[in-house]
């Protein structure tokens, strides 16, 4: 730095371009006002073009005004832009800032100065993007930036003829003092859809510029310096001068775009393969590093299109915990290859694209409702979070997140869209994580494990649930009893069934767990939560729990669940003679005193669970 441009060898300024071949990543090239060219990871380089530029002494001195300030990063007549076609070796396009499009055929032999005439680009811009067509030989885009020379306007050109000719290409995006374009770019799935980066936004083209459309979504209005498509994931991602990355996870949909989409009533898009992406960190950590940027959810993200919003039906007078059970008007399915259903998701009702991600997991573990009064806190309906409720959740540290079903296993499965009558239906493939260290065989016996335990959760779930119904059943007889002033025979009965049930819930779920302490550690826990938090370790994960990383569970593990599993059906077997015994006994001691007894309540839980409630910092997501 300190020298001018005429005082230097090599004018390279601060954002000089850098290109990997797309046939052979060990050739990179870089500009100054040459095409330097290294095959050795840079420990030497080869020119492999004349000065690109118009070499314009007039605009090679000093800059600065009292003083001289030449710190390289204004440096003109330098290669700015540069690319190799992905179709063609050796096809190399470079943009200058001085004004100049420079193109090779035989990887730098010859060059052509290719520049649009002076009829359709203006002098002395500086040409900020070169894109060499993924689709198609010859075809070339660039993007001019003449805002130094004080013209705003957008400039956007297209060849089809290695430059020979040129079209302009930006007259449909809006004219401002910040329309200047600073990158174009091809989608590599599908010809001519275009995307253009200017100076406070994004732009989108599905018929190579003669029309051009805001894609800006949450995108900040701000310069747009860089875009490309991640072509695993379909992801656009884009550079901003100033506030950083962002990421438009799967672009499919647009790339699927048709007029056919949009004047259908929906359209369910075939979601590109997800994977089973696992932390590399323990869950509990806190974030380290400096960086802001929030990844997006992991899972497999299921777009669709409405043409309009589904009616809604008139209200009713349900409560709210109701209302918010009710089915959603757009729901989600997921089935696995046997065509067994693995998950139930709320669509989004909204005219227009909709997305929901599917995080790969199967329906959470069934909820586990409260309704009978704990001896140990009889005053728990009376406490200010529970007042005018008939039911209360189990609460314990960590239990949000490791009550979430297991990841489902590598496979295909089928997503069905629902609103209203209609139906659409499309696959979608899951992955195995390519970085994990577990073999396919792993993976398989991993998900085995884990699906055993989610299932006994979920035995275990259904059974306190039925439990509960009769207590809180036996609990009201034993008022109606004491009101009628009965024998003393039937609430002995009635006090021996409440104590047959509360021992058998007793096993499943610890005692004091029910008092709705969150970190209530007075007593060994039930096995619910014995298998809540072994799925956690065979899984994913939760709370302080780390997980299995994709291997196969280890011997400690398969012996736990051998001996929970083994438990459990020993509960199961008081449960049933509980209800295929006890309660019929029971029933007809009271139908001999002409009493009501009570009755089995398996409760049927909402198939679709409520929408969780977000948190101020989660609106943007």
């Amino acid at each position: 730095m300190g020298a001018n441009a005429g005082q230097v060898k090599q004018r390279m300024n601060w954002t000089f371009p850098i290109a990997i071949s797309p046939h052979d990543h060990e050739t990179v090239y870089v500009g100054s006002q040459y095409v330097l060219r290294t095959t050795d990871g840079g420990e030497h380089w080869t020119a492999i073009s004349p000065d690109l530029t118009s070499n314009d002494p007039s605009m090679m001195g000093d800059s600065g005004g009292l003083t001289i300030d030449n710190l390289s990063v204004e440096y003109a007549g330098v290669v700015f832009s540069l690319a190799e076609s992905p179709l063609a070796r050796g096809e190399i396009w470079a943009g200058t800032n001085d004004g100049l499009v420079q193109v090779t055929r035989d990887g730098g032999a010859h060059w052509a100065n290719v520049t649009p005439g002076k009829a359709l680009l203006p002098p002395r811009g500086t040409v900020e993007s070169v894109e060499p067509s993924p689709h198609e030989r010859g075809t070339c885009y660039v993007a001019v930036d003449l805002h130094q020379v004080d013209n705003r306007d957008p400039f956007i050109f297209k060849t089809t003829d290695y430059g020979k000719t040129w079209k302009p290409i930006s007259s449909g995006l809006p004219k401002s003092p910040f329309s200047y374009v600073h990158v174009v770019r091809e989608d590599p799935f599908r010809k001519g859809m275009l995307y253009a980066g200017t100076e406070n936004g994004l732009y989108l083209s599905f018929d190579d510029g003669a029309h051009w459309r805001p894609l800006q979504a949450k995108l900040p209005h701000a310069p747009v310096s860089w875009v490309t498509v991640e072509p695993r994931f379909h992801d656009l991602v884009v550079a901003t001068y100033g506030r950083g990355f962002f990421v438009l996870d799967d672009v499919t949909p647009l790339e699927a775009w048709s007029e056919a989409i949009h004047d259908s009533a929906e359209h369910l898009f075939p979601p590109v393969p997800a994977y089973r992406f696992r932390a590399v960190s323990q869950p509990a950590y806190a974030p380290t590093g400096a960086a802001e940027g929030k990844n997006g959810p992991d899972g497999a993200l299921l777009s669709y299109w409405l043409k309009k919003a589904a009616p809604k039906p008139k209200p009713t007078p349900d409560d709210e915990e109701e209302a918010k059970e009710k089915p959603p008007l757009v729901q989600l399915r997921i089935f696995d290859a046997a065509g067994a259903k693995v998950r139930s998701l709320r669509g989004t009702n909204e005219a227009g694209m909709n997305r929901v991600v599917w995080d790969l997991r199967y329906d959470l573990i069934p909820e586990v409702r409260l309704r009978s009064t704990p001896q140990g806190n009889p005053h728990v309906w009376e406490e200010k979070r529970f007042v005018g409720k008939r039911r209360r959740p189990v609460l314990y540290y960590g239990i949000e997140d490791a009550t979430r079903g297991p990841l489902v296993p590598p496979g295909t499965y089928t997503v069905k869209l629902r609103v209203g009558d209609r139906e659409s239906t499309a696959q979608v493939e899951v992955r195995k994580d390519p970085g994990s260290g577990g073999t396919p065989a792993d993976v398989e016996a991993a998900s085995k494990l884990s699906l055993a335990i989610y299932r006994d959760a979920s035995s275990a779930a259904e059974m306190v649930g039925e439990l509960e119904w009769t207590r809180v059943q036996l609990e009201q007889l034993k008022q109606r009893l004491a009101a009628a002033q009965a024998e003393e025979s039937l609430a002995a009965a009635v006090a021996g069934l409440r104590q047959s049930a509360e021992e058998i819930e007793a096993v499943l779920l610890q005692p004091t767990i029910a008092e709705e302490d969150q970190k209530s550690f007075r007593g060994p826990l039930g096995l619910f939560l014995k298998f809540v938090w072994l799925n956690a370790e065979v899984s994913t994960g939760a709370a302080d729990v780390s997980g299995n990383s994709d291997l196969a569970p280890t011997q400690p593990e398969r012996e736990v669940f051998e001996l929970l599993d083994r438990q459990l059906d020993e509960a199961r077997r008081k449960f049933r003679s509980l209800y295929e015994e006890g309660v019929p006994a029971f029933n007809r001691a009271l139908a001999a005193k002409g009493m009501a007894g009570i009755g089995r309540v398996k409760e049927v839980l909402p198939e679709f669970p409520k929408e969780k409630e977000k948190k101020p910092e989660e609106e943007d997501e």
